[in-house]
């Protein structure tokens, strides 16, 4: 399909899953994305500290009380417990839908070690008018949808995503199993706020994974960084391919691409704020990720996600 794009670097994104384009933003629109996506993340993390705190107090009541009625042991125990039954991503559904008072964000005491990834908080384009402009840039719409050869695409969500000073590395992972459609024609466009290096947690990408890659096999961010090699143990003799990049650059990447990151050694911010298009016409697989739990039950699987308020067209040849 024609487009911004020229046929080399279709092929290559074709070929290795991701490529890094350069010169798509200009100097006043990265400072503009920059100052609200600060802006914005630190708004959503007022709110959820405001809308936590009375959780908070209510949670430590109920600790007290129950260490004295069953003994610190017992509480220890059944703390211990319920995230192994449950398992970590029940705990991040909760933090996406609030129930925890952390709207949005991985900034769960649930789960500590994803906490420190990166602070990670999603649906601010809907919040901000300016992250709002990029997300629904039609010229990177465009791009999304000659890369995935289709004619029209819809944003899935966006994220804000701050690795810190001091912040883990990322382990090996997919996007694309997570999401609530399964579909070949769905990317992530990470668009670097700040100048990354390998010393401040750059991307780093299995070339050529999304090949083959499947929708039932997947591995959560977590402790151990290869997990996801356990599940493919043929990508272990791949070359990861780092990709450093100056502050403005555009990585897309296929929703089906290993990818990770180092972590954040360095003493400033690497900032990024990333937006996932999917090809128009994908339908509900069942998965409920960052859906809200109203739409969740809602939705029935074959339900095609077109939503315009929730899934909005970024860009369409029709």
């Amino acid at each position: 399909m024609p487009g911004p794009l020229t046929q080399s670097q279709v092929s290559q994104f074709e070929r290795d899953g991701f490529l890094p384009v350069e010169g798509l933003l200009s100097n006043d629109e990265l400072e503009r994305f920059r100052e609200s996506a600060a802006q914005a993340q630190a708004r959503r993390l007022q709110v959820v500290a405001e809308r936590s705190a009375p959780v908070d107090r209510a949670k430590r009541s109920l600790k007290l009380a129950l260490r004295a009625a069953i003994g610190d042991g017992v509480v220890d125990r059944v703390r211990t417990l319920i995230p192994r039954l449950l398992g970590a991503q029940v705990g991040r559904q909760l933090v996406a839908e609030g129930a925890w008072g952390f709207e949005g964000t991985n900034q769960s005491p649930s789960d500590p070690f994803y906490a420190r990834v990166y602070l990670q908080v999603f649906g601010l384009a809907r919040e901000d008018e300016r992250l709002r402009s990029c997300a629904l840039d039609p010229r990177l719409g465009q791009i999304a949808a000659q890369l995935l050869s289709v004619d029209a695409v819809r944003l899935y969500h966006d994220q804000a995503l701050t690795k810190r000073p001091g912040d883990h590395y990322t382990a090996w992972h997919l996007d694309a199993p997570f999401w609530s459609f399964s579909s070949s024609r769905a990317l992530t466009m990470w668009i670097a706020l700040d100048d990354v290096t390998p010393e401040s947690g750059c991307l780093s990408y299995l070339p050529g994974t999304h090949l083959t890659a499947s929708y039932d096999r997947k591995a959560q961010i977590s402790k151990q960084f290869d997990a996801l090699l356990d599940l493919y143990p043929k990508w272990r003799a791949l070359t990861p391919v780092q990709v450093p990049c100056r502050a403005g650059t555009i990585v897309f990447h296929h929703g089906l691409t290993a990818h990770s990151a180092g972590p954040n050694t360095t003493a400033r911010d690497r900032r990024a704020f990333a937006c996932s298009f999917m090809a128009d016409g994908v339908t509900f697989n069942g998965q409920r990720d960052v859906m809200s739990l109203s739409e969740f039950h809602r939705m029935r699987v074959g339900d095609r996600l077109d939503d315009d308020a929730r899934y909005p067209l970024v860009w369409s040849a029709r």
